[in-house]
């Protein structure tokens, strides 16, 4: 996950063969006051990658399903896509709770972790949101829970 050089969001994956694919959003990201939730899902079983800005899918493309060794660092926050995979495109900001996980997650899952981490954002702290005591109950409402409802 990068932002390009002029603010748009970019999920980029390279396979195994060393061919990469990008996804960027539609949309560029110049507000820089207010919290924005970025999540790219890579679904092997489909062939496709997905980019979502504040819980809703922006775009997809089409990615083959051999990702197994790229020779390329998970990387959030800066993109290494070039010949040299040197850092490039900087996210200017402040990264919190970044998430990765071996499943394709669904648009809904997606928006109800966004919309966990909205309210957990509108409330401050944990402690302000009635039953949930911590920050890791939070992340817990998103995740394996099933018993949590927000």
């Amino acid at each position: 996950l990068s932002f390009s050089a002029t603010d748009f969001p970019t999920f980029e994956t390279m396979n195994g063969s060393g061919t990469t694919t990008t996804t960027t959003s539609p949309t560029a990201i110049t507000d820089t006051t207010n919290w924005h939730y970025i999540m790219g899902v890579f679904d092997n079983t489909n062939n496709i990658q997905r980019l979502y800005v504040d819980g809703v899918q922006v775009n997809s493309t089409a990615a083959a399903n051999n990702t197994s060794n790229s020779g390329v660092a998970f990387t959030i926050g800066a993109d290494l896509s070039g010949g040299s995979n040197a850092a490039a495109n900087f996210f200017r900001g402040a990264i919190d709770e970044p998430y990765f996980g071996a499943e394709a997650l669904s648009a809904s899952t997606i928006s109800r972790m966004y919309n966990v981490g909205n309210l957990a954002l509108q409330n401050h702290t944990a402690s302000r949101v009635t039953g949930v005591t911590g920050a890791d109950t939070y992340q817990r409402l998103a995740g394996g829970d099933r018993k949590s409802v927000v």
